[in-house]
């Protein structure tokens, strides 16, 4: 879905969880790990694949040093860079 607006996709790490954290839906070590990676290679934008309520979101943003997306985000990223009328473009940037 990235690459439907362009994104240039550098990645995709699966992460098995053994456990959900509340404050980033991942482990210490993991979080550390990816926001490693994110830095060495200067990714602006992470997409993940689950829900990233505001919380992790912002907590995932504040380690990585980059933007946090989840698949609606996305979603929605997509549909705001292909509605073709003023009514569309304002359906999607108030739910962003």
């Amino acid at each position: 879905m990235a690459r439907a607006i362009d994104l240039d996709v550098v990645d995709s790490v699966l992460v098995g969880l053994g456990e959900i954290r509340p404050a980033t839906y991942l482990g210490k070590g993991k979080v550390a790990e990816l926001a490693e990676r994110a830095q060495a290679d200067a990714i602006a934008l992470v997409v993940v694949d689950r829900g990233a309520v505001a919380c992790p979101a912002a907590q995932l943003e504040k380690e990585f040093k980059a933007k946090v997306i989840d698949r609606t985000g996305l979603i929605l990223e997509i549909f705001g860079r292909r509605a073709r009328t003023a009514e569309g473009s304002l359906q999607v940037s108030w739910r962003t």
